[in-house]
């Protein structure tokens, strides 16, 4: 299975892309930093997907990654 990293997961081109990526059946991770976004799309959390709660303008973000 294909894997993909999308990141902004929460709107726009970023929110377009992981459900593109999904319905082509890529296991798709999905980076975000918006914890009440986090919140509301890990309760409807599809098997093919992974939520990560964090900001990638911090160097921190790579060890939650």
């Amino acid at each position: 299975m294909k894997k993909v990293f999308v990141t902004g997961i929460s709107k726009g081109l970023g929110k377009e892309l992981f459900e593109q990526f999904f319905k082509k059946g890529y296991f798709v991770y999905g980076l975000l930093r918006n914890k009440n976004e986090f919140e509301e799309l890990a309760k409807n959390k599809k098997e093919n997907t992974e939520f990560i709660l964090t900001d990638i303008s911090s160097d921190e973000c790579i060890q939650k990654i």
